[in-house]
């Protein structure tokens, strides 16, 4: 059978698996989480940034326009980004399991956990409504609380709050959001908040997916097997092209054909591995077998390859 009618089939085959749903949603529940996890990261390091540099700390201290309206503007988009992904992986993860579990009433066990860790929790609530509050009402827009020791000696802090008198004035916060808004005091510690609600959602959504590998075991397990067939069939059928210019270099000959399988950070030890054919064939073999079965007759097609490619 020649590398394309492999391909093919390799490609109807990992089509057809029934773990390829529930793969598929768990991929893209995956990206939610990157996206949440990311906007949280951005806003934590602006916070940082704002506490130690100096400069725009004076720059608000002086109330600077061009420096507080930066301020402002960061502030502002950065929140809502971080707001806006964490009810968007809520809703994603409601979506997965409507997608995957919908005929049989539900995932065994799902509301039971929803009920008793998210529903009535005045922080998740709170976070909840001010998704709502940001898209119906105003920006969220947290302001700089400066604290400074007047008896003794210690730094000036600046933190991102948000006030609380001012987000009360908005009625529609639920009985759980608006206690944690009186919990807070005169203002609500933002990246805090932010923290403790990615925490809190993560550790459900580890359960979640958890809980879903485990239903679709044996679904998820015919998928893997089906996915290395065909990154094999690929990488066999690329070797097989031979579209390679000779004004290519090894490391871009390797990044065509490797790329869909080997990560970045294994492209690069693949580049380190050293200039001859035969180590760069050693640490390909090497990385490749983690992701993909290694036949002896692709062991043969590969090194035929680096010979080619290397002009050794």
């Amino acid at each position: 059978m020649s590398t394309v009618k492999d391909l093919t089939h390799a490609i109807g085959q990992l089509g057809t698996s029934p773990g390829r749903r529930p793969a598929h949603q768990l991929e893209a529940l995956s990206v939610s989480r990157y996206t949440l996890e990311h906007n949280f990261r951005q806003l934590e390091t602006f916070a940082a940034d704002l506490e130690g540099d100096a400069r725009t700390v004076r720059g608000i201290a002086r109330r600077s326009p061009d420096t507080c309206e930066f301020v402002l503007g960061e502030s502002v988009r950065l929140t809502h980004n971080y707001v806006a992904a964490a009810m968007t992986l809520v809703a994603h993860t409601r979506n997965v399991e409507r997608e995957l579990f919908d005929s049989v009433g539900g995932l065994s066990g799902c509301q039971d956990r929803i009920d008793r860790e998210l529903s009535s929790d005045p922080l998740v609530q709170f976070l909840k409504r001010l998704r709502v509050f940001s898209l119906h009402c105003r920006p969220v827009t947290p302001g700089v609380t400066v604290k400074r020791v007047i008896h003794g000696k210690g730094p000036t802090t600046y933190t991102l709050s948000l006030d609380a008198k001012s987000l009360l004035e908005w009625d529609d916060w639920t009985a759980p959001a608006r206690s944690y808004i009186d919990s807070c005091g005169a203002e609500v510690p933002l990246l805090e908040t932010c923290q403790r609600y990615r925490d809190k959602v993560f550790e459900f959504t580890d359960w979640f997916e958890g809980r879903v590998s485990e239903e679709f075991r044996s679904e998820l397990d015919d998928y893997q097997t089906k996915l290395r067939a065909f990154h094999l069939a690929e990488i066999r059928d690329l070797v097989a092209r031979g579209d390679v210019s000779s004004e290519d270099s090894l490391d871009e000959c390797e990044d065509m054909i490797f790329a869909g399988v080997l990560t970045t950070k294994e492209l690069s030890e693949l580049a380190a591995a050293g200039r001859g054919s035969n180590e760069r064939l050693a640490a390909a073999l090497r990385l490749l077998a983690a992701h993909i079965p290694v036949s002896d007759g692709f062991r043969r097609e590969l090194t035929e390859w680096y010979k080619r490619v290397s002009g050794s």
